[in-house]
């Protein structure tokens, strides 16, 4: 004979004495008390409940977080800056690839680029190569007022910084390489 628990359901566990197949009998019975009660329906659906409950929380937290102040490390909440507006300034040819044709990469040199939620997509017109190609080079302005590239973006890489009213940077294209600078109007 050997001790068994009995009371599975209960708090309290009290030992008794049981044969081999009265433990194997009420071992069948707390499996199958355990199953019902992992596998029951109504327990899933409140475990379902509460993960979803915890994304909901986890994802609320995390749109709150995109509001209008950012945190550096070490400073407390800033206002997020804002650089829209319209920006008018120049273009000019900063680099050309030795398998590119000089005329290729010439552009028009008035650049007017207008920042909408802190992001812009500036459409640079090529009318000396056939067919007038007119590649679109995405960016985004950063708090800190640097300009990269929208990932994924096909065109070319966009870099820069925004100072005050001054915006300049590098718009690197196929087999062309640009400087522009622009102020806010």
């Amino acid at each position: 004979m050997r001790g068994w628990l009995k009371g599975l359901d209960t708090p309290s566990v009290i030992l008794v004495q049981r044969t081999d197949r009265q433990m194997a009998r009420a071992l069948a019975r707390a499996l199958l008390k355990m199953r019902r009660l992992f596998d029951g329906t109504r327990q899933r659906r409140q475990m379902r409940s509460s993960i979803f409950a915890a994304l909901l929380a986890a994802s609320g937290m995390l749109v709150s977080s995109c509001g209008s102040t950012y945190l550096r490390e070490g400073s407390a909440a800033r206002p997020m800056p804002s650089f829209d507006g319209l920006y008018s300034g120049s273009i000019r040819i900063r680099n050309v690839s030795s398998s590119s044709p000089s005329d290729w990469c010439k552009t028009t040199p008035a650049v007017n680029i207008k920042v909408r939620n802190n992001g812009f997509d500036y459409a640079m017109p090529h009318p000396n190569v056939m067919g007038n190609p007119t590649p679109v080079y995405p960016a985004y302005i950063y708090p800190d007022g640097s300009i990269r590239s929208v990932p994924g973006s096909v065109a070319g890489v966009v870099t820069g910084q925004v100072t005050g009213n001054r915006m300049e940077g590098v718009i690197s294209g196929l087999g062309c390489e640009y400087d522009f600078t622009a102020f806010r109007q």
